[in-house]
């Protein structure tokens, strides 16, 4: 028999209950996502002969990649300028414990090894460098893949807009006012047609107006906890439109409006607008403010460090900086832009110091870039200097 674990506290044993139900019904939850397909139904739920087999040595925890991508993060801290082919060699290398095996080979057969890698180095990093192309070109395909699912969205939300107001055109335009909305309603003959004419207005008001209100408002039919779905009459889905009027819709009969064909017309409806500025929008507003700061305050730092390089320019091959660009974006603005490079070579001939030029490589690009004279960007607060090697 089981283990009792009730005590004489009735009281205790219920909120016990409760406890383990609430915790139980999470871990079930966690448990349906996780191990979906080790579960009833699953793909690995009967397993054959052969996948078990396949996975009878199969790590049953994360600890090893977890010790890889520390290996990883090391190496990026204190090898900023490694490729991921070299961070990658150097973790294989540790992992296969390729170093023992090669002491443990006699000097003819490890020096064979050691030609062979010498000799295929070459072709290694050609197929890096290819691979990396590869994973570039499916990033933007993804990225335009993605932009253009947006764009068609909001192409389909254009094109409902526009049969809405169609639509809401035919009917006399927006209702303004409670009386409105009986006038135009009492004009139609078929319940039908009432119902379908408020609905068309709710629908402008919502997806072409922004108009505010419990979503209820909006809806055509609501299902309530144990009352099961509910299909609003005709008469409630006016009552509805006429409270999202009334909250959304301001009259107004000011004389001095800037339109001239408002003025000649007879009273007119502001509708309100969502408020602006969203609390994504102040957070996105701060961010900006606070990394704009933080490049004033580092680029102030670093045009201290200007005397040091003019008396020797050569300390700046090897660095990696970033670089800031002015650019124009679609609209024609100006946009200040930071790009980040690595100094690979010192021009000589420069009788100021201050008019020496490099030659930088940018990242993701295998050639030299123009050459640009850098401490002159440094004094004008335009280049920060990373590190050097």
């Amino acid at each position: 028999m089981g283990r009792d674990f009730t005590t004489e506290d009735e009281e205790l044993d219920l909120l016990t209950q409760q406890a383990l139900e609430v915790v139980c019904a999470a871990i079930l939850i966690l448990l349906e996502r996780q191990a979906e397909e080790q579960l009833p139904g699953g793909k690995y739920w009967q397993p054959s002969e052969a996948e078990q087999q396949k996975s009878q040595h199969v790590p049953t925890t994360n600890v090893v990649s977890e010790r890889d991508f520390a290996v990883l993060n090391n190496l990026v801290r204190s090898k900023p300028n490694a490729s991921s082919l070299s961070c990658e060699a150097y973790i294989m290398w540790l992992n296969n414990q390729t170093s023992m095996w090669l002491d443990n080979l006699d000097a003819e057969e490890k020096e064979r090894h050691m030609a062979y890698a010498r000799t295929h180095a070459a072709s290694i990093h050609a197929k890096f460098l290819e691979k990396k192309q590869k994973i570039k070109e499916q990033r933007l395909e993804a990225l335009l893949k993605k932009q253009k699912e947006k764009e068609d969205k909001k192409q389909k939300a254009r094109q409902r807009k526009v049969a809405l107001t169609e639509k809401v055109l035919k009917m006399g335009g927006v209702w303004k006012t409670a009386e409105e909305v009986d006038e135009r309603v009492g004009s139609l003959n078929r319940e039908q047609e009432k119902l379908e004419a408020v609905k068309n207005q709710l629908q402008f008001h919502k997806k072409v107006l922004n108009s505010e209100g419990n979503k209820e408002l909006f809806q055509m039919t609501i299902t309530r906890p144990g009352r099961g779905r509910h299909v609003f009459s005709c008469s409630e889905k006016i009552s509805h439109l006429k409270e999202v009027i009334s909250k959304n819709v301001t009259h107004s009969t000011d004389i001095n409006s800037e339109s001239e064909e408002e003025d000649e017309e007879r009273e007119y409806v502001t509708l309100k607008e969502p408020e602006a500025r969203t609390v994504q929008g102040i957070h996105e507003t701060q961010n900006k403010k606070l990394q704009a700061e933080t490049e004033k305050r580092e680029v102030n730092r670093q045009k201290l460090s200007l005397p040091d390089y003019l008396k020797d320019p050569s300390k700046l091959v090897g660095c990696k900086i970033r670089q800031k660009f002015n650019t124009k974006d679609q609209d024609g603005n100006k946009v200040q832009t930071w790009y980040t490079g690595t100094v690979t070579e010192m021009m000589d001939g420069a009788q100021d110091p201050k008019d020496t030029e490099y030659l930088i490589v940018y990242d993701d690009e295998n050639e030299k870039d123009e050459v640009y004279n850098l401490l002159s960007d440094l004094e004008k607060g335009e280049l920060i200097v990373l590190n050097s090697d």
